[in-house]
């Protein structure tokens, strides 16, 4: 039997609205990172209606990095979050071993961590799959959060 999956990666992203603050934004995605060390990157682009956006994204790479922050996140999401994560995986995950959780951005504001829809800080968790089968990797993504959740 095979051991249990590592992240290798992830990715943190928002859509930043002209109301908001730039700064705030960033704070707040360097804040789920916690490691203090990520920076963000950004570019401007044109909303739907012809308003300035801009995206910034923050990419870690490293597995011991990357299961550092999954650790430290999935800790911080309270326990309905975490159960309602686990209930819904597959609307949570792909094929190729990625983990998609949306979180709140105005929560994020204020230190805390929820999963929310509307306007979110969006991240993404890589999963290294390469000894996983295709059929297995939202079970092998399932064992990995569950064993977090017994260490949290």
């Amino acid at each position: 039997m095979q051991g249990p999956i590592a992240a290798m990666g992830l990715s943190i992203s928002a859509i930043v609205h002209a109301t908001e603050d730039p700064s705030k934004v960033a704070r707040a995605m360097t804040d789920l990172v916690g490691d203090g060390v990520a920076k963000s990157a950004g570019h401007k682009a044109t909303g739907h209606y012809g308003n300035e956006i801009r995206v910034l994204q923050i990419n870690v790479k490293g597995s011991a990095r990357a299961e550092r922050i999954l650790s430290n996140l999935w800790a911080k999401l309270s326990p309905t979050d975490r159960e309602d994560v686990l209930a819904n995986l597959d609307k949570h995950t792909d094929q190729t071993g990625r983990l998609f959780l949306r979180i709140d951005k105005q929560e994020a504001y204020e230190g805390r961590v929820r999963i929310g829809q509307a306007e979110p800080l969006k991240v993404e968790i890589t999963f290294d799959m390469r000894t996983v089968q295709r059929h297995q990797v939202t079970r092998a993504i399932l064992g990995r959060l569950r064993g977090l959740t017994i260490s949290s």
